[in-house]
């Protein structure tokens, strides 16, 4: 590996303007492409095997007339009967939008209070394929009647897809911001900034665009592009930064341009093609959750991730060979006399060496913050996010307040019985119908039960059930289970049939649960995957198992601040965040892959040095000082950056994001500092030359893999 990249760093400083070029023309097709044919990311989850996809699957099949989505139509006053030409204009108007299939009767909706009203929207396409003129339409007809004393406001699955941000707001562009400081304080040269910054931005345009195109066939859930976004700038950066960090190293010490490109390539290079791969394998592993909304989500990430690692090794290589010695040293006022290190006594080296000499102390005190740090963890509650954690100037969540405080908080997530009676008579299947309702109607936490439409064919009844607490409560949770375990499955060998419960809400619950069910085994995979890639990199036993332990705890650290904040309520309003929410249900999971990947990075590029020092020297204690040493100072940088990302989307809107935010941002900056730089170099020292031991046999079959080059480089550097 490391002489290919040898090699395929000096072709591509060879041949700059070609390389260059022939990215351009990539973005610019995939670009085109996804603009002219691509699709459109989504909130739907599919969850194949699960109950609530079976009934949802026999609800389209049986009621074509229905929609494929829809949206709920909220009309609040003090007097509603008052408002009774508005409200009918605004039925009729709504019924003749293109694009609308059906429109509710208003005054079947009324709450007992007389104050509030709420009527279906049903739409002929799904709610990500509805077109911005089909809703400003809509939007259009609600501005016509709302008033001083008539409040309406749009919710449902339409009203929330809409309402979805997504990339393209100004979140990311502030986390690009402290990136460019944080390059420029770095590199002390608007060049090497601007180079490092081109490559990152042109992969992830190209790994967006390409998302889009694949969202034209299938599912591709919103968060995929919202985290592709996320993982691309912050690793497309961090590689360019490692290469481009070896390759001022080489132009100081005198080296020609090209053969520094090189032999960039071939050392920094290969940790990021190791440190890429180990992100990659992570992300794959959450194809064991077994739902496709996941695994698109994992191929998302891993995409950009590839995109990254390819675009730093080839048009990073190209654009340092154009740019020729002018990237040897700082130009800004101010920066110049800080030149690229390369060796001596830094910073990094005298905290290392004090770490080193109270290494038991340094360790001690490093589990004990990770672990307190972890405590609000052991109360994690997750469930899907809702309109109720929506910002409350959105108009799908005021619709969501005023169900909840004009009907009760259950209609916001009603649990659809999806009766399947065919085979009998329209006596029986009344008779049926009739029993369940009355069964399901005594459970004590359900509001009351209305009877729904039944099918064309006149085989399939719905039915609903209120509950009385909201769509995220425990109780809710705990009223699917008994009536898919208790209640229902008496009816159904009464009476020879099939019930299906199904809308958004249970299959919410199913996903969580599914997700929740699955975590441990996504663990296995993940850690046993890269503890084997971390072996066979670094010829141990001990390294991949103290990496594995230090990942779990700057993670654990990272959820047990996120419930902390998101649902205990603590500095929620720092963030702007209304209340308390609970965990959205596939953080735990999804953040677990990405950020034992990400932290492979910094394990790499630091042990990659250690471990040079070790193979050079044999001393165990100034391998560790040298090593992290050697590489703090970039990977601070390196750190800081993807925490500045990260960090950037807690300014957005949406709580969802915010959370994902914080959690990769607090996970990257405790992985970087406490584990790295405190952790890391402690437990080694403790260990001493055991963290380079290898069972004899184990050595002679595994495959010899060299992360840094120094096969390479021994080559190149010995006399003819």
């Amino acid at each position: 590996m490391s002489r290919l990249l040898y090699r395929m760093g000096r072709w591509s400083a060879a041949h700059g303007k070609l390389v260059l070029i022939g990215w351009i023309v990539v973005l610019v097709l995939l670009a085109g492409l996804s603009r002219i044919v691509g699709g459109h990311v989504t909130d739907q989850f599919e969850l194949p095997g699960a109950e609530s996809q079976a009934a949802a699957d026999l609800l389209e099949e049986r009621f074509p007339a229905v929609g494929r989505s829809s949206a709920t139509v909220v009309m609040a006053a003090d007097d509603l009967r008052a408002h009774s030409e508005q409200v009918s204009a605004l039925a009729a108007g709504l019924r003749e939008v293109p694009g609308v299939v059906a429109v509710g009767d208003p005054w079947r909706g009324v709450a007992p209070s007389g104050e509030v009203l709420q009527f279906p929207v049903n739409f002929s396409k799904q709610a990500e394929q509805i077109d911005a003129g089909t809703w400003d339409l809509v939007v259009a007809e609600v501005e016509a009647v709302r008033g001083p004393t008539l409040q309406v406001e749009l919710g449902g699955q339409v009203a929330s897809q809409v309402a979805q941000t997504g990339p393209g707001g100004t979140s990311e562009f502030i986390g690009v911001a402290v990136a460019v400081v944080v390059l420029i304080l770095v590199f002390g040269s608007l060049l090497a900034m601007g180079l490092t910054l081109l490559t990152a931005l042109l992969g992830v345009g190209i790994s967006l665009s390409a998302i889009l195109l694949v969202a034209a066939a299938i599912n591709v859930p919103t968060t995929a592009e919202i985290l592709a976004l996320m993982l691309g700038i912050a690793v497309g950066i961090d590689y360019a930064l490692f290469i481009m960090s070896r390759h001022r190293e080489n132009l100081v010490a005198g080296m020609d341009v090209e053969e520094s490109i090189g032999r960039s390539l071939a050392t920094a290079g290969g940790a990021v093609v190791f440190a890429g791969s180990t992100v990659v394998i992570a992300m794959l592993g959450l194809i064991v959750v077994g739902a496709p909304s996941i695994t698109t989500m994992a191929f998302a990430v891993a995409f950009a991730v590839i995109v990254a690692v390819a675009v730093a090794v080839t048009l990073l290589p190209a654009l340092l060979g154009m740019a020729g010695r002018r990237l040897a040293a700082p130009t800004l006022p101010g920066l110049r006399n800080r030149r690229p290190v390369t060796g001596g006594t830094n910073l990094g080296t005298r905290w290392t060496t004090w770490v080193a000499r109270r290494p038991w102390l340094s360790f001690g005190m490093a589990v004990l913050a990770m672990l307190v740090l972890a405590v609000p963890l052991l109360d994690l509650e997750t469930a899907f996010p809702s309109a109720a954690s929506a910002p409350e100037e959105a108009t799908h969540r005021r619709a969501h307040d005023l169900i909840a405080d004009g009907f009760g908080p259950g209609f916001n997530g009603p649990l659809l019985m999806v009766v399947d009676h065919a085979g009998l008579t329209p006596d029986e299947a009344t008779e049926a119908v009739a029993d369940i309702r009355s069964s399901v109607g005594g459970d004590p936490n359900v509001g009351f039960v209305v009877p729904g439409a039944s099918s064309p064919a006149g085989d399939t009844t719905l039915v609903q059930a209120i509950p009385l607490t909201g769509p995220a409560d425990a109780a809710t949770k705990d009223l699917l289970e008994r009536m898919r375990v208790e209640i229902l499955p008496d009816v159904e060998s009464t009476y020879g049939i099939e019930v299906y419960v199904a809308g958004p809400t249970a299959l919410d619950i199913d996903l969580t649960k599914q997700l929740n069910d699955r975590l441990p085994w996504v663990m296995v995979v993940v850690i046993g995957l890269i503890f084997v890639v971390l072996m066979l990199a670094f010829r141990s036993l001990l390294v991949p198992l103290k990496a594995a332990v230090g990942i779990l705890l700057s993670i654990g650290a990272a959820l047990g601040i996120v419930v902390a904040v998101f649902q205990w309520g603590w500095g929620a309003s720092v963030l702007g965040v209304d209340g308390t929410i609970a965990i959205i249900s596939f953080l735990p999971v999804m953040s677990f892959a990405i950020l034992f990947g990400l932290s492979m990075d910094y394990e790499v590029f630091i042990l990659s040095r250690v471990r040079e020092e070790w193979l050079r020297t044999g001393d165990a204690r100034e391998s560790v000082i040298k090593g992290v040493g050697a590489t703090a100072r970039v990977i601070t940088a390196a750190a800081a950056i993807m925490t500045a990302v990260f960090g950037g989307f807690l300014l957005g809107d949406s709580p969802v994001i915010k959370m994902i935010g914080l959690a990769l941002a607090v996970a990257v900056l405790l992985d970087a500092t406490v584990i790295r730089l405190v952790l890391v170099p402690s437990t080694m020292v403790m260990f001493n030359r055991a963290n380079w031991w290898l069972p004899r046999w184990l050595d002679r079959i595994l495959p010899h893999v060299d992360i840094e080059g120094e096969r390479i480089l021994d080559e190149l550097e010995s006399p003819e």
